[in-house]
């Protein structure tokens, strides 16, 4: 599109469907843009940028507690609910785990321990 500027995504997949064989126009009409910065692309030698995109940047809350709460109460009855894990812990650590925590918990579960935590 005329006046749109490339984006990395469409870079990649143009070069993925040269690398399998199109041709530069099919594979830059294929990618959102004109055979024209196909050929520049290609003249260039142009590279992608690596990603800046980065991981979590916040602390996990659960992290100091996983270990030594959460995963013996699992092991003992895996069908435990995240509702019900956080219901424990604010009880016993009233006011560092609000309700809106449950998320963060159930993701957390899922990434941490996923052959324990019930999904």
């Amino acid at each position: 599109m005329p006046g749109q500027k490339i984006n990395s995504t469409q870079v990649r997949l143009y070069m993925n469907l040269r690398k399998e064989g199109y041709t530069q126009q099919i594979a830059s009409a294929k990618s959102g843009f004109c055979e024209r910065s196909a050929r520049n692309i290609e003249k260039r030698e142009y590279s992608v940028a690596p990603s800046t995109e980065k991981g979590s940047t916040r602390v996990d809350p659960f992290a100091e507690v996983w270990q030594q709460e959460l995963v013996p109460m699992l092991e003992k009855e895996p069908r435990l609910q995240a509702k019900t894990l956080l219901e424990v812990l604010q009880k016993k650590y009233s006011g560092k785990f609000p309700d809106k925590s449950l998320r963060t918990l159930t993701k957390a579960g899922e990434k941490m321990e996923s052959s324990i935590w019930p999904g």
